[in-house]
């Protein structure tokens, strides 16, 4: 029973902690996310994300394909003066509001099970199983 003593300790200890511990939140206010035509330009494009410290959605830039490139607010400045002259469509103007906006999404009737269409349908099953 002794020998049990100094592991129920470490082990009060460690779920102190973990209780205490707070997750940290990450947020996207201001950063914009571009898609940019990478076209025949790849080692431009990838210059410009490691420059200017960027990621990317998508992995690194391929030829001819498109690379949507996320870009922080402090950094808005320097990319738009970088890709000057290039093909690009801003998809989100401010992600965080992108992400906020999104993720408070209505729940609709849709085709679930508990839809109207579903249940006018499965009823006449529903009732021959009771």
């Amino acid at each position: 029973m002794k020998a049990l003593a100094p592991f129920s300790a470490l082990l009060a200890v460690a779920s102190a902690s973990t209780a205490a511990v707070r997750p940290f939140k990450v947020t996207y206010d201001g950063y914009k996310v571009v898609r940019l035509a990478v076209g025949d330009e790849v080692s431009k494009v990838n210059g410009i994300i490691s420059r200017l410290s960027l990621t990317t959605w998508k992995g690194a830039p391929r030829a001819g394909a498109f690379a949507d490139i996320v870009v922080p607010p402090a950094q808005v400045d320097a990319f738009t003066e970088e890709i000057a002259g290039m093909d690009a469509v801003t998809m989100h103007e401010d992600l965080g509001v992108s992400i906020v906006e999104e993720s408070a999404f209505q729940v609709h009737a849709g085709r679930g099970p508990r839809s109207p269409c579903c249940v006018q349908l499965l009823n006449p099953f529903l009732q021959l199983a009771l």
